[in-house]
């Protein structure tokens, strides 16, 4: 692969040499590179390798498998990209490609990357009551990254219980009928909720 440059000229019988043609140059270029093998590890890193070398790659991400959108978040000729710590939580797509002088490649079997959040922390539950018993309030602390809690009621010794949505860090209750009530509490956000009180 390169550059060339040709000319000619011609020589009679008797030695005589024509002037040179004008130049011409044609240029042989490399193959677009193959595919490079893309791989996943500790869980963040992505990690190619290809069979040539000296190779530029372009790793492309996308929250979709079809790449409907895709963002380009390397250029280079590293061999290696690490998603940030500060990602938001989702599933990431991921597909590199080579580029030489022979032109593009093709893209590598995409990775995709998980990004969850940990659970939220166990909420600790109070009970308060008035003085005369007429009604009573739960409440709880706020539990950092929770959108919201859950607030399981159910009185002892029966099976059903009654679980409700509760947004605030309070929640009121009227005096139920005589027994012992079970209470507990869990603090949940959008990938799913944490250990009961």
């Amino acid at each position: 692969p390169g550059h060339y440059y040709y000319r000619v000229r011609a020589i009679n019988k008797h030695g005589t040499l024509t002037p040179w043609s004008e130049l011409r140059q044609i240029i042989v270029a490399h193959p677009p590179p193959p595919a490079p093998s893309l791989t996943v590890q500790n869980e963040r890193e992505l990690h190619w390798e290809s069979e040539e070398d000296s190779l530029d790659y372009e790793l492309e991400q996308s929250e979709t498998a079809a790449f409907d959108q895709p963002e380009v978040v390397y250029n280079g000729r590293g061999t290696g990209w690490t998603l940030p710590i500060n990602a938001p939580p989702g599933e990431y797509s991921f597909r590199v490609r080579g580029l030489s002088d022979g032109g593009t490649g093709a893209w590598s079997a995409s990775q995709m990357i998980t990004i969850t959040l940990p659970p939220p922390a166990r909420p600790q539950l109070a009970l308060l009551g008035s003085p005369d018993g007429s009604h009573f309030e739960l409440r709880w602390q706020v539990v950092h990254s929770a959108d919201y809690y859950e607030l399981e009621m159910a009185e002892a010794g029966k099976e059903s219980a009654r679980i409700i949505r509760v947004e605030e860090t309070r929640h009121p209750l009227d005096a139920p009928e005589p027994g012992d009530y079970i209470f507990r509490l869990r603090a949940c956000h959008q990938q799913g909720c944490g250990e009961w009180s």
